[in-house]
């Protein structure tokens, strides 16, 4: 009986008029990834990730200091977030 019942859930989870089924399912899913995540142990950042923070930090207290205008600012950090 279990079975039956998870293939018609499943049936009607794939039929097109059921947008709702699929609605109700979203907050489960999210609520199970984020539970995931949260549990994951924290990962080694890569050397490239740290170096980029470090410069991001610098230019940001140069900035704060007034060592470096506003212009300045921007042109040093926006090659930083150009997808390679």
């Amino acid at each position: 009986m279990r079975g039956l019942l998870k293939n018609v859930e499943r049936h009607a989870f794939y039929h097109g008029r059921n947008v709702f089924i699929l609605a109700d399912a979203f907050p489960n899913v999210q609520e199970t990834t984020y539970g995931k995540t949260l549990s994951t142990p924290d990962r080694r950042k890569l050397r490239a990730t740290v170096e980029k923070e470090a410069f991001i930090q610098r230019i940001m207290d140069e900035y704060e200091d007034g060592v470096i205008n506003k212009m300045q600012f921007v042109r040093a950090l926006s090659p930083k977030f150009l997808v390679t």
